[in-house]
Formats: structure tokens, sequence, C-alpha cells
């Protein structure tokens, strides 16, 4: 890409390959929003921002699980200092 000036960049004209580049839509594919979700912009510079600073869906989620079954699980006995802190990890597969 060649930077032409603040904030604006265009795909290289002379290069051997067509590029082109991703749609909103598919940059909230990619992190993992569903088709259904509806962004609200006033331009499409907020609307990749907002995307590209999202945390991704499912990984939010994977956490959100993980604290959850922490939280409530049995395992935890309530004899132990409430200071000392839990180890926390994520099934991601």
């Amino acid at each position: 890409m060649i930077h032409v000036g603040t904030d604006k960049w265009i795909f290289d004209p002379e290069s051997p390959a067509p590029y082109r580049r991703l749609s909103v839509r598919e940059c909230a594919r990619i992190q993992t929003f569903p088709d259904n979700f509806i962004f609200y912009y006033k331009n499409i510079i907020a609307a990749y921002k907002m995307i590209g600073n999202a945390v991704p869906v499912n990984f939010s989620y994977a956490i959100a699980q993980a604290i959850k079954e922490d939280l409530f699980s049995k395992k935890h006995t309530n004899n132990r200092p409430n200071y000392l802190p839990l180890q926390l990890s994520l099934n991601l597969l």
C-alpha cells in the first residue's frame, strides 16, 4: 500500500496481483461477530476501528465461561484464605 496522506492509503496500481480491502462485514466475521449483528457508525473508518478494537466474540465467551465455571465450581473449599489467587484455565479447543 502507498501512503498518500493522513490516514489515507491506496493500493499500488503497479502491483501484479489485484488487491482489495476487506469489507466491514468480512472483518466482523474474522472477529467472530454473528452475521445478524448490526453495527451503527457514521463513517467507514469508524466501523473498521470499532471492529478492529473489539475482543473477538468467541474468545470473550470462552473467558466468561471459564470464569463462571471457576467461580461456581465445587472444588474450592471455604477453609482456604480469600487472599490467595485462583488459577484460571481456558479450554479454547
